[in-house]
């Protein structure tokens, strides 16, 4: 049932919080919870200084390997149009990888946008299914606001729309992804702090990468080629620094 014009949008709760740091461990994938909230933190920090950009460049592989935190914080961009094209239909599509792994702010989030018809179809039954999972699964203030959330829509749908979304929402298992066949080691960019170990290792080689700043320019790139060409390996022009790189350059 298509909600009338007089419908009062649920308030939106989360989207104007900052990125989500807490328990970053239990999301890490392939990449292990150290390197995962490192990463997280570093993109939460050049969000906050205001470079929405570098956080989404630091954030979009880990969501793209099942971080449902990056992929909550990378909808977040995409929805409010920070560093990234604005794209509902990304920050839904971050939205509900994220929820569907349970995380229940992303499924506030994109109930709200269920509702409204902003990015996805406009769809009061899915809309309530995502609060009333929020509901069940979140804690504290987020329950309550889900919960709230709900009960603002039950009224705009028939009985049997609003208990096939309750069953649905009640039969409901966060599912976390699976982490790909490609090692998410191979995609990771590098933060500046693992940067300036690469440097210091290739220092240690007698590669000189200049100073060891954590900033990977040519002659850090140069260094890099070089070590790799005298093992009969090759690092592509222009390639970003991974963390299979650094596991490549082996600790003097």
């Amino acid at each position: 049932m298509t909600p009338t014009p007089a419908i009062r949008i649920v308030k939106r709760a989360f989207a104007t919080a900052a990125p989500l740091l807490a328990a970053a461990a239990l999301w890490a994938s392939a990449v292990g919870p150290v390197t995962a909230a490192d990463l997280l933190a570093e993109g939460a920090a050049a969000y906050e200084a205001g470079d929405y950009a570098e956080a989404a460049q630091i954030w979009r592989p880990l969501a793209e390997d099942g971080d449902a935190l990056a992929q909550f914080n990378l909808g977040l961009l995409h929805e409010t149009g920070r560093g990234v094209a604005e794209d509902p239909a990304q920050a839904a599509g971050w939205y509900e990888r994220a929820a569907r792994q349970g995380m229940v702010r992303a499924q506030y989030n994109l109930a709200l946008l269920h509702q409204i018809g902003r990015g996805v179809p406009q769809d009061v039954a899915q809309a309530l299914f995502w609060l009333e999972v929020a509901a069940r699964l979140g804690e504290g203030v987020e329950r309550e606001q889900a919960a709230d959330a709900a009960s603002q829509l039950t009224p705009l749908l028939e009985e049997d729309e609003l208990e096939a979304a309750q069953a649905r929402a009640g039969a409901f298992t966060p599912s976390p992804e699976e982490p790909p066949i490609r090692s998410a080691a191979t995609t990771l960019i590098l933060s500046e702090r693992q940067v300036e170990t690469l440097q210091l290792r290739l220092a240690g080689h007698g590669y000189d990468p200049g100073p060891a700043d954590g900033i990977p320019g040519e002659q850090t790139h140069g260094a890099v080629r070089r070590y790799l060409a005298d093992r009969g390996l090759a690092w592509p022009e222009g390639e970003l620094l991974t963390q299979r790189l650094l596991d490549l350059v082996a600790e003097p």
